[in-house]
């Protein structure tokens, strides 16, 4: 019940931009989430990036590699720079997570570095998206 609180309020804070469900379309089964959400803030308290928010796709590893990630950056992207032509989206992927740095390289975000955040040990890309990047 966190997660949607926090969706609803960036949902609000951003113009009426915020995190979506995926279905898939022949099974009609939710299948994951993705849009925007605010930028988890480093352990000194400052953002990794300068953008306020960040992009967020996540699908259910059973249904990786089969276009649905793809075609939903790749919607929200179109939808999103088109309402905020001078907006930059963040994002931030565990270095990891191969698939989907191919997928966000593949819808126009740009590696600008890497970060640990907080505690967790592990590093991340951090990735920038504009609609003058695109």
């Amino acid at each position: 019940m966190k997660d949607i609180e926090l969706v609803m309020q960036c949902y609000k804070d951003n113009n009426n931009i915020g995190a979506y469900l995926i279905f898939c379309k022949e099974t009609k089964k939710f299948i994951g989430f993705g849009g925007v959400q605010n930028q988890e803030f480093l352990s000194d308290g400052s953002l990794a990036l300068a953008d306020k928010i960040e992009f967020l796709i996540m699908v259910d590893s059973k249904q990786g590699g089969l276009g649905y990630g793809y075609e939903f950056s790749e919607a929200f992207l179109k939808f999103f720079f088109e309402k905020f032509p001078d907006q930059t989206l963040a994002a931030r992927v565990n270095k990891e997570n191969s698939a989907c740095l191919k997928l966000l390289s593949k819808v126009g975000f740009i590696q600008k570095g890497e970060v640990c955040y907080r505690d967790r040990g592990n590093k991340f890309c951090l990735l920038r998206a504009g609609s003058n990047l695109l």
